[in-house]
C-alpha cells in the first residue's frame, strides 16, 4: 500500500516514505491562514495528538502535542493496536504526556505490542509540521454525553492541514467530519470498530486519502479561517446593536 499514515497523534499505515516535496508543501499549507492551525492546536493542548506514522516518526518529523489523560480513552487505541498486529507497517504513535501515560505504556508492555510508540510532548508551535506529515489524523474521546455536544478545535486544525480525519468522537464532531466528507467516523470506546476503520483506511489508495484531506481543507477555507470567523462575530455584534 502506498503512502499511508494516520494521526491523533499519528497512526502509520503502509510504507510512509513521504516525498520531501510533499512534506514541504503540507507544512507550508498548514502555516497559512494566519497561523490558525497552530492556534487551534494550542487550544487543544488538553488532548493527545495521536499520530499514525511509521518510519518518519523516528526522525522527529511526525509529532503532535497534547495530554494523555483519562478522557481521551486511549486504552481503547492500545486494544485496537493489538487487533492490528498482522499489519506490520501500521504504527500508533502517542505524542505527549499526561496522567495516563504510565498506564498506557504498561498496557503496551504487557501485551508485547510492537506497533505502538510513545514520543515526548512537542511545542505547540511545531505541531502543524507533524500534522502535515500524517496521512490520516485521528481523534478519540470517551463516550460521554458532554462530548457529543462538542467539536474539539483539533478537528478544525486537522482539516486546515488537508489531512483525512478518523473521528471516534460521537455527536457533533462526527457529524462535522461526515458533512465535510473529510474522513470517516466510528464509535468511541470500541476497539474493534476502531481497528476495522484503520483497516479500511489502510485499504485505500493514496489518491483517495488525499481527496478526503482536500475536502476537509476546502471546508476549512470556506467556513473556518480566522477572517471568516471575525466576519461572523462582527455580524453578530452589529445585529445585536441594531436590535437595541
Amino acid at each position: 500500500m502506498a503512502e499511508h499514515m494516520l494521526t491523533e497523534g499519528c497512526l502509520g499505515l503502509g510504507g510512509v516514505q513521504v516525498a520531501d516535496t510533499l512534506r514541504r508543501r503540507r507544512a507550508v499549507d498548514a502555516q497559512q491562514d494566519e497561523g490558525r492551525p497552530v492556534r487551534l492546536a494550542q487550544q487543544a493542548r488538553g488532548l493527545i495528538e495521536l499520530a499514525l506514522l511509521a518510519d518518519v516518526a523516528g526522525h522527529g518529523e511526525a509529532a503532535s502535542g497534547g495530554n494523555l489523560g483519562k478522557v481521551q480513552g486511549l486504552d481503547v487505541v492500545v486494544d485496537a493496536a493489538a487487533e492490528l498486529r498482522d499489519l506490520d507497517d501500521v504504527q500508533f504513535v502517542f505524542i505527549g504526556d499526561g496522567t495516563e501515560i504510565g498506564v498506557l505504556q504498561e498496557r503496551v508492555k504487557q501485551r508485547e505490542l510492537t506497533n505502538v510508540r510513545f514520543i515526548e510532548r512537542k511545542p505547540p508551535e511545531e505541531i502543524h509540521k507533524y500534522f502535515a506529515l500524517a496521512q490520516v489524523l485521528f481523534a478519540h474521546l470517551e463516550k460521554k454525553q458532554v462530548f457529543k455536544m462538542q467539536i474539539p478545535s483539533k478537528i478544525i486544525a486537522y482539516m486546515a492541514c488537508g489531512r483525512p480525519v478518523l473521528c471516534a468522537i460521537e455527536g457533533e464532531a462526527a457529524k462535522m467530519v461526515e458533512q465535510a466528507g473529510a474522513g470517516i467516523t466510528c464509535a468511541s470506546q470500541d476497539a474493534h470498530a476502531l481497528a476495522e476503520s484503520v483497516r479500511y483506511l489502510y485499504s485505500l489508495p493514496g489518491q483517495e486519502l488525499e481527496a478526503l484531506g482536500q475536502k476537509g481543507r476546502e471546508t476549512f477555507l470556506g467556513s473556518y479561517t480566522r477572517s471568516l470567523q471575525v466576519e461572523r462575530i462582527e455580524g453578530f455584534l452589529m445585529e445585536a446593536l441594531g436590535k437595541k
